[in-house]
């Protein structure tokens, strides 16, 4: 700030530091949740069968894609970062 007699007198100090310059916006979540059921099902004492269900992706999140576009370098969200659902079903026998 210049003062009416031409003197300089400096007001703030800038560090060329803004608190809000580096703050981060959180995006589409980009996480899975897998489980598993399971039921034993005897046959005779020592034989019996195991039946195994596998859930992969359980609540479907989309996801953020994991790169970028090659042309324009933004991150679409109309295109799924996660594969969709999945189900796994096993059949186990053991004697």
């Amino acid at each position: 700030m210049t003062l009416k007699n031409g003197t300089l007198q400096r007001t703030s100090f800038n560090t060329n530091f803004n608190a809000w310059q580096y703050q981060y916006k959180s995006g589409l979540y980009n996480w899975g949740l897998n489980t598993s059921l399971f039921k034993v099902i005897p046959v005779t004492a020592r034989v019996y069968f195991r039946l195994n269900i596998d859930f992969f992706g359980v609540l479907n999140m989309p996801g953020i894609p994991k790169t970028p576009n090659n042309y324009s370098g933004l991150i679409n969200a109309m295109f799924s970062g996660n594969s969709s659902r999945a189900l796994q079903f096993g059949l186990r026998l053991t004697w």
